[in-house]
Order: structure tokens, then sequence, then C-alpha cells
């Protein structure tokens, strides 16, 4: 009885540490796999950039224009530096739809529209820099708060974009005839 009883505390014990062990290591594996997967995501997010571009080049503005808008990035970052790759992807698409409204010789096409965006992506910047605080600080109702604010701010970025696409292609100028 007493070797049941002893055998039963040894594999209690071994449990625990392993338990504990494995624990330390995801602390310590996590932040990489992480920022891997992040950093991966936000590559695919940039080969759409690209395709827009091409297509933008080749004179074809509506599928341009929905690879920009297919191209945000939209998952909260986890550091401060990598906020700061999104926040720059971000404004790189913004350009690149003021050079697509630009292409309708001149007008101003989808001013209100990109000033909407504009708007929002820095009310996401302001929203991003509040979440990774409440993440170093372990915060989880404010973290929690946050995420839902960002997701409401991706589902407003979401809307003023394709308001944005939709008013320059509504303007987009007739092909001269010769």
């Amino acid at each position: 009885m007493q070797n049941v009883l002893l055998a039963v505390l040894v594999a209690a014990s071994g449990l625990a540490v392993f338990g504990y062990l494995a624990g330390l290591l995801w602390q310590a594996a996590a932040g990489p796999i992480l920022g891997a997967l992040e950093r991966g995501r936000l590559r695919r997010f940039e080969d759409l950039v690209e395709r827009g571009d091409q297509a933008l080049r080749a004179g074809d503005t509506p599928s341009a224009l929905r690879s920009f808008a297919s191209a945000l990035y939209l998952s909260p970052a986890r550091s401060a530096s990598f906020a700061a790759q999104v926040a720059k992807h971000h404004t790189g698409l913004l350009s690149r739809f003021i050079a697509a409204s630009d292409r309708r010789h001149g007008e101003n096409v989808g001013v209100i529209s990109l000033a909407v965006a504009d708007r929002m992506l820095r009310k996401r910047k302001v929203i991003q820099s509040s979440y990774i605080a409440a993440l170093q600080t372990g915060d989880s109702g404010r973290r929690r708060a946050l995420e839902s604010e960002l997701r409401n701010n991706s589902r407003q970025l979401r809307k003023a974009l394709a308001d944005l696409a939709a008013e320059v292609l509504a303007n987009e100028a007739p092909a001269a005839l010769h």
C-alpha cells in the first residue's frame, strides 16, 4: 500500500515539474513564434499590394483597388515595432488609393472618403498603442475592451476603403475614342 501511495506521489510531482517546465518553455517560445506568424501574415498582405500595383500599372483600376482594400492588416499587433510596420503598410495603402484617384486627371476624387479612411487609420494607431500597453501590464479587462474597439475600427475601416474605391471607380474617366 505504501509503495502505491509513494508511486502516485512521485508521479504527481513529476507531472507538476513537467507542467512547470513546459510553461516556462512556452513563455520563452511564444513571443518569437507569434512574431514570425505576424510577419508572415503581413508579407501576404504586402504581396496583395504588389498585385494591386501591377494591376494599376496595367490600367486595371478596379482590380488594383480590390487588392489594396484586401491588403488591410487588421489583426492586433503584439509589439510596438510590429505595430509601426503595420502603420507604415497602411500609409502605403492610402498612398496607393491616392495614386488611383490621381488617375482621374487632377479631379478631387475621393477626398472625403480618403479623409475618413485616414482618420480611421490614425484612430487605429492610437487604439493599437493602448492595446500593446495593456498587453505589457497584463490588464486583461482593458485588453478585451481594446480588442473590441479594434474590431469596431476594422469594420469602419473596411467600409471607408470600400467607399473610397467606389468613389474612385464612379468617377473613372471614360476611355478616349480615336
